[in-house]
């Protein structure tokens, strides 16, 4: 299992990595076009940006990828999983090696600002509808004019 697999179950409870694999092999099996999705935190920085990784995941039929850096949200957010500034740094360097060497595409929802124009929920290009129905410019900003429940998408979009 490795130490990705050990971190994963760690986080996400014991068999999620087993199962993961698995399921990635029953995608490519059928055809199906998927990708990954990574929190790289303090604890697992350097092998989740591996080279390892990135060819088990290639190899395993991932054609996309999404790095979102680890941000103390939710029910029981814990600022000590948080990246140090050198980290976010190496992260940063990494996915860009990475982008040249492997035959993915990868976004890094916090660090490819400079490729959209900035923050993509400041700029209007995203929007985030959460569990209550507001809507949201962002799943990390909980502010919101508008619920979908009592109002169009239409009107909450075009509001100011």
């Amino acid at each position: 299992m490795g130490l990705l697999g050990e971190e994963t179950d760690r986080r996400r409870g014991k068999g999620v990595w087993k199962k993961i694999m698995q399921t990635m092999d029953n995608l490519r099996e059928a055809g199906v076009i998927f990708g990954f999705s990574a929190t790289p935190t303090k604890y697992n920085t350097e092998v989740i940006y591996s080279d390892e990784l990135m060819k088990l995941l290639t190899d395993k039929g991932c054609v996309f990828g999404w790095y979102f850096t680890y941000i103390p949200i939710g029910s029981k957010p814990d600022v000590d999983l948080m990246q140090t500034p050198e980290q976010r740094l190496y992260g940063w360097r990494r996915v860009n090696y990475l982008r040249n060497k492997y035959p993915v595409f990868i976004g890094d929802f916090w660090n490819d600002g400079m490729h959209v124009g900035g923050c993509i929920a400041g700029g209007g290009n995203y929007f985030h509808i959460n569990a209550k129905g507001d809507i949201e410019p962002c799943v990390f900003t909980h502010f919101a004019t508008h619920n979908i429940r009592n109002s169009s998408l239409l009107e909450a979009i075009n509001s100011p």
